[in-house]
């Protein structure tokens, strides 16, 4: 089983990785454990993990270098965050990488998001999401919707990408729903 599996994982060593060229500030010693812990998960059978550090321990400082650390990719990343932190993470990732990631806020409130194709997308090195837009465009894929009594069916753009990585930001708002 998973749990099994998981429990028979050798431990990975605390290291530090080195202080990331291509980021503008300084990360201190406990965030460079967190990168190089994120990147060894990376290459184990999962394919990642779960940093569940404290509030105001730099999990998004984190994650950035995480990001560049293969930069460019062949796929853009996938940050999924709630809404109150849409415009933060593209402020830092701006920041943190002095404008070499190309991001894209994939949100209702961005008049760009209208009729944005796959290829347009695949331009961006990081599309920012909420989680409630990412279900809703599943939904509306896969369940559709009504329109003038009408079931309406609509392909979500983002669900045709295989992404490069994918980043839970709040990984709480994960529910797991059962389709009857």
């Amino acid at each position: 089983t998973m749990w099994e599996d998981l429990e028979n994982l050798p431990a990975i060593k605390t290291v530090r990785a080195p202080q990331p060229s291509k980021i503008s500030r300084e990360l201190k010693p406990f965030q460079l454990e967190g990168l190089s812990w994120m990147q060894a998960m990376e290459k184990t059978e999962w394919g990642g993990g779960l940093l569940g550090d404290e509030m105001g321990m730099g999990k998004t400082i984190q994650a950035v270098p995480l990001i560049m650390s293969d930069h460019p990719a062949k796929n853009p990343s996938l940050v999924l965050i709630p809404p109150v932190a849409l415009m933060q993470w593209q402020q830092e990732i701006g920041d943190y990488t002095d404008g070499t990631l190309k991001t894209f806020v994939f949100h209702g409130t961005n008049k760009n998001t209208k009729g944005m194709s796959v290829r347009e997308l695949k331009k961006y090195d990081v599309i920012l999401m909420s989680y409630n837009s990412l279900e809703s465009m599943f939904r509306h894929q896969e369940k559709g919707f009504k329109r003038k009594d009408e079931l309406h069916f609509q392909k979500s753009v983002i669900h045709q990408i295989h992404f490069h990585r994918v980043i839970l930001d709040e990984a709480h708002n994960i529910i797991l729903l059962t389709c009857l």
